[in-house]
């Protein structure tokens, strides 16, 4: 995903989706960034985040199964921006069409600003399902439509919510330990 371009044309093509049919590791010393595109990158299997991966204002990501998870050797910072938000949902969209995101990095880059999260939950996760000793950061973003949980949060994990607006999270908004 870091070598496409937001100047590319992925339109014309049937579905005007970057279909990324395989399951992804992404690792490597090197920050890895997922820029915005004309279309939005369609996924139906996980990604493994093992560095730090940076996602730009107006990245789309529809998902139809699997989850994104954020290994104790990975982090994510999604920032957006109020006329240009990072959005993370499903096609369909029904509650737990996918996993949503699992984090299991304490480290302080973790973050949701202007982000929207929808349709995660599938069973066993939540829209975000944190790990024991983790870390994440969430701000003006909206958590909506889980068919679980909106946040799960385990003992030993760090969660900070500052304008974070829930959504018919069937589980409940934010949850505690099972």
């Amino acid at each position: 995903m870091r070598w496409i371009d937001g100047d590319s044309t992925f339109s014309g093509n049937g579905d005007d989706v970057i279909e990324v049919p395989v399951n992804v590791t992404i690792h490597g010393p090197e920050t890895h960034t997922w820029s915005k595109t004309q279309v939005p990158f369609a996924v139906s299997v996980g990604f493994q985040v093992r560095t730090h991966v940076v996602v730009e204002p107006g990245f789309q990501l529809w998902a139809s199964g699997g989850h994104i998870r954020v290994q104790s050797d990975g982090s994510i910072s999604a920032v957006g921006s109020p006329l240009d938000v990072v959005l993370f949902t499903a096609r369909p969209e029904v509650p737990g069409t996918w996993g949503g995101f699992w984090i299991e990095s304490a480290d302080a880059r973790n973050e949701f600003e202007y982000v929207e999260i929808a349709y995660g939950g599938a069973p066993d996760f939540h829209n975000i399902l944190l790990g024991g000793a983790s870390y994440l950061e969430v701000r003006d973003s909206l958590i909506r439509d889980s068919a679980a949980c909106g946040i799960r949060v385990p003992t030993g994990a760090s969660l900070r919510l500052s304008d974070v607006d829930f959504d018919n999270n069937a589980g409940g908004d934010v949850c505690g330990p099972p």
